[in-house]
């Protein structure tokens, strides 16, 4: 196989990871919404500050064990939180 078939094939493989990554962040909307749902059936806040340090603390720990940086995976959970927050609203 030659460079230019090589690469092909690797962006093939990213672009069905990236439709994956998307298909996974929409179920986990939908989870988000069930959530926003009970929350408001009890009276619940939002924001649980305990719950988000545990994700915090679970998604680096996950980020070492594959041997990526906890620093990325942090930053894009953040932003995976914030926009669960704003489902919530």
């Amino acid at each position: 196989m030659n460079s230019p078939e090589k690469i092909g094939e690797i962006r093939e493989k990213l672009d069905k990871l990236t439709e994956e990554l998307i298909e996974l962040l929409s179920k986990r909307d939908k989870l988000v919404m069930g959530l926003d749902e009970e929350k408001k059936r009890l009276g619940l806040p939002v924001l649980d500050s305990d719950r988000e340090k545990e994700v915090f603390e679970r998604a680096e720990a996950a980020a070492l064990k594959e041997g990526m940086d906890p620093a990325f995976v942090r930053e894009l959970v953040a932003i995976i939180i914030r926009h669960g927050r704003q489902l919530q609203r």
